[in-house]
Formats: structure tokens, C-alpha cells, sequence
């Protein structure tokens, strides 16, 4: 059916620390829903996850890497 909800999930590799990547995981979360304690859930549903390369298939973000790389010659 056209207009019907159904699962997204936006994907974004970034080439960071750790801490780095947690504090842009705080920043996300913050857009998603300005407002962490109102009542009741979000008008739309959402969650976030933070991966590490090591939990990712091999090879997936190879073009990241070599942009960092190259960047920073």
C-alpha cells in the first residue's frame, strides 16, 4: 500500500574514536527526539545503534577507509 509505514534504517560510517563516535551517537539521538522525557513514545518510532568495524562485514566500508587515508597524506 502506498503511504504505509515500514522499517528504514539510514546508514552512516564515519572514521572516528570512540569516543568521537559515541558523542555523534548523543547528537543523533538528540535530533531524533529533542525532547528525551516527554510522555508517552516518540511520534515516530526510532532506535539507534553504534557498531564497531570488527562487528561489520568485510570489505564494507573500504571506500571510507581509503578516503581517510588519502586525506590524510
Amino acid at each position: 500500500m502506498v503511504g504505509q509505514p515500514s522499517i528504514w534504517e539510514l546508514r552512516v560510517g564515519i572514521y572516528a574514536s570512540a569516543e568521537d563516535a559515541r558523542a555523534l551517537v548523543d547528537q543523533i539521538a538528540a535530533l531524533l527526539c529533542p525532547d528525551d522525557v516527554h510522555p508517552g513514545p516518540c511520534p515516530m518510532p526510532w532506535s539507534i545503534d553504534l557498531l564497531r568495524d570488527t562487528d561489520l562485514p568485510a570489505g564494507l566500508h573500504d571506500g571510507l577507509v581509503e578516503q581517510y587515508r588519502v586525506e590524510r597524506q
